[in-house]
């Protein structure tokens, strides 16, 4: 029995597959209910102190996030962003069609890392858009990711992503979609990411 009481908890997440329709959007995506992506955060025992919207349209990938908590440094408050334009669940690693992108209210940047040579360039920060309000207590980010930042991007034949996210703030836990940050390393397992079916 000690053996058992010396292992991890199982969070309930690990028995599921997290699958949400993410609906077309003409230009950018807003703070609407058509576009909110249902929170994880009791899956995790989680405080759900941010809400997530995101839309598509063949220009672009976007979000909007709205965190209940104050920005105080780039280092420390930003969110992650994590997609398959493929959706490769037998994959099991990081591939050509894998991003990983970062975003605060100072901007946002890629930095997925790779295994070996199945590799894209990675995207440009002056072409990825962020723009950041931001209050004494909360932020908002309002998110756009063009189509030539994602190597694999085709709604029109692959109607479905792989996708997962982790929101961090300032000396406070974590708060996530598919998988948690303090189990895996996210943006090495793939595998673990959730999916987004794509509507128009």
């Amino acid at each position: 029995m000690r053996v058992l009481d010396s292992l991890p908890a199982l969070s309930p997440a690990q028995f599921f597959g997290v699958v949400a329709r993410c609906f077309y959007v003409e230009g950018r995506v807003e703070k609407k209910k058509k576009w909110f992506l249902p929170s994880m955060a009791d899956l995790f025992a989680e405080e759900e102190f941010a809400q997530v919207f995101v839309g598509w349209n063949e220009e672009a990938l976007s979000f909007f996030i709205d965190v209940d908590a104050p920005f105080v440094d780039a280092e420390t408050d930003y969110v992650d962003l994590f997609l398959d334009t493929r959706d490769r669940k037998k994959k099991g690693v990081v591939s050509r069609f894998c991003h990983h992108f970062r975003f605060s209210a100072e901007g946002g940047k890629e930095m997925t890392r790779f295994r070996g040579e199945d590799m894209h360039p990675l995207a440009l920060a002056e072409d990825l858009e962020c723009r950041a309000e931001c209050k004494r207590k909360s932020y908002t980010l309002a998110i756009a990711i063009p189509t030539h930042s994602l190597h694999g991007y085709d709604p029109l034949l692959f109607a479905r992503l792989g996708f997962t996210y982790s929101i961090h703030r300032t000396e406070e836990a974590p708060l996530h979609f598919s998988v948690s940050s303090l189990e895996y390393g996210i943006g090495d397992h793939p595998a673990t990411w959730g999916s987004l079916h794509l509507v128009r």
